[in-house]
């Protein structure tokens, strides 16, 4: 994918504090997709789940659409335990994963596989975050039913 001009290439040891800065600016929701054989086996620093606990706390929706097996969700669950009426986790139907962090609508996080391997990208252009947002939207319903 070649980076445009309202595109910003995130170099891979920085995608931690890029998505807390983002996730720290978060007024309304919050939507993230996760792999959850990564997520198992290399889960996100604590930190990152207080600032999402902290946002909760303030009224921010929090959902994660987790693409895995049903066994992979459960364990999830058992190990986060979150228990906030602003936290969805839905277990997608469908295995077509995109990794995306989007905030407000405004913000985007994404990955992308390439020869190079996985590269990082934040955007706020709006053509990015419309077609990111329908896709997270659609798996959502898909993975709801």
């Amino acid at each position: 994918m070649d980076v445009g001009p309202n595109i910003e290439e995130v170099e891979t040891p920085k995608i931690l504090q890029k998505a807390m800065s983002i996730v720290r600016s978060a007024e309304r929701e919050i939507l993230a997709t996760m792999d959850l054989t990564e997520e198992i086996k290399a889960p996100l620093p604590t930190e990152y789940f207080s600032l999402l606990e902290e946002k909760m706390g303030m009224g921010v929706q929090v959902t994660r659409l987790a693409f895995g097996s049903l066994d992979e969700f459960k364990l999830l669950l058992e190990r986060l335990k979150v228990k906030s009426a602003n936290y969805k986790c839905i277990l997608a139907a469908s295995k077509d994963y995109k990794r995306m962090l989007l905030i407000d609508g405004k913000h985007l996080l994404f990955a992308r596989e390439s020869k190079k391997g996985r590269r990082f990208f934040y955007t706020t252009d709006p053509r990015y975050i419309r077609k990111f947002s329908r896709y997270f939207y659609q798996e959502l319903r898909v993975g709801n039913q």
